[in-house]
């Protein structure tokens, strides 16, 4: 394979893919349970990987451009891949290690220290789903706007070109007078 073919930015759809294959194979459950905003859910690791691929597919074809036209920059395009694919790896795998608990542990008037540890990692695990996004969301701006700065300076220096162009056609198109 060449380096064509293989790019850094293939991270963010691999790694996501591979965790979550990892995860599933090794793991007792199917599924994951999350308490969000007052309410349960079950949600399947197939949902996850799709969750994570699409919030990484802008980034993704932004890493491209930005490659494509030479606007990118290695320090910003690593750590924006790295990151991602720490954070997809710690959200799949807290979730993986927190198992299911009783829905009615919530309610129970002691404390019941399975379902501390359960809350904890389950509030961990939506903190780095949040920073995942704002991630996502902070790159997706760069990459934007970066693309966006690139095409006006290129607008820009082609309107300068046509200019002077037109001003060279202008003046051939007038005799010039001969000074003795």
């Amino acid at each position: 394979m060449t380096t064509k073919v293989i790019r850094a930015e293939h991270l963010l759809w691999m790694a996501p893919v591979l965790f979550i294959c990892m995860i599933y194979i090794s793991s007792s459950l199917d599924r994951m349970m999350v308490f969000y905003l007052g309410e349960y859910f079950m949600i399947s690791y197939s949902f996850i990987t799709g969750f994570f691929l699409i919030a990484l597919l802008i980034p993704f074809l932004l890493h491209i451009v930005l490659r494509k036209t030479g606007m990118r920059n290695l320090m910003i395009s690593w750590a924006h891949i790295l990151l991602s694919v720490f954070m997809a790896a710690t959200v799949t795998f807290i979730f993986n290690k927190n198992l299911p608990i009783n829905v009615n542990w919530r309610y129970h008037v002691g404390e019941l220290g399975s379902f501390q540890t359960w809350e904890y990692y389950n509030s961990l695990g939506l903190q780095f789903v949040r920073l995942f996004l704002i991630l996502q969301a902070l790159f997706s701006v760069y990459g934007i706007t970066t693309i966006a700065m690139y095409y006006m300076a290129r607008i820009s220096q082609r309107n300068e070109e046509i200019q002077d162009s037109m001003y060279e056609d202008a003046a051939a198109d007038y005799p010039q007078q001969m000074i003795a």
